[in-house]
């Protein structure tokens, strides 16, 4: 080989390489979760404030997605209604696209307890907020909707003691 052909496939490795970083996978994470105190329906029923914001640590995506949130208190694991101001669905708010290091927040109230269940009060519960979630969805791809770089983080846990 030449200096010269060594040259040209210093220059077309490295662009083959520049190519490929540019085509980064979206990470979406839950990056933090709040909540305000519960507005008691009844005994075994309440709506409880909720902030979840998320954030796109990876290249941007202009795909839409869902946001999730399981529970589990006394009765086991169950994925309840979060609503969201200005959003239709009335289980799921839904994001479309997310821009690279870009954070969105969600703000909305989710239903806790069933009628007739166990009483809330002094129950301690658990929110895991789920970013590209493909709960209650069928013919989504097992990533969601979202192809992402690390699909093992799109969660987060917090434990609520209920008042």
């Amino acid at each position: 080989m030449t200096r010269k052909s060594i040259a040209y496939m210093a220059v077309g490795l490295m662009l083959m390489f520049l190519a490929a970083s540019a085509e980064v996978l979206p990470d979406l994470k839950v990056i933090d979760v709040s909540t305000g105190e519960p507005s008691f329906i009844n005994a075994s029923e309440a709506v409880l404030p909720l902030t979840v914001t998320i954030k796109n640590t990876g290249g941007p995506t202009a795909t839409r997605f869902k946001l999730s949130v399981d529970v589990i208190d006394s009765a086991g694991k169950l994925v309840k209604a979060f609503r969201c101001p200005g959003q239709e669905d009335r289980w799921y708010p839904w994001k479309t696209g997310l821009a690279r290091d870009a954070k969105y927040t969600f703000r909305g109230s989710l239903y806790i307890g069933k009628p007739g269940g166990p009483s809330l009060h002094g129950q301690t519960i658990t929110l895991i907020p789920r970013v590209d979630s493909s709960s209650g969805d069928e013919f989504v791809a097992d990533y969601g909707r979202v192809q992402e770089s690390d699909e093992g983080n799109n969660e987060s846990r917090i434990m609520v003691r209920l008042r």
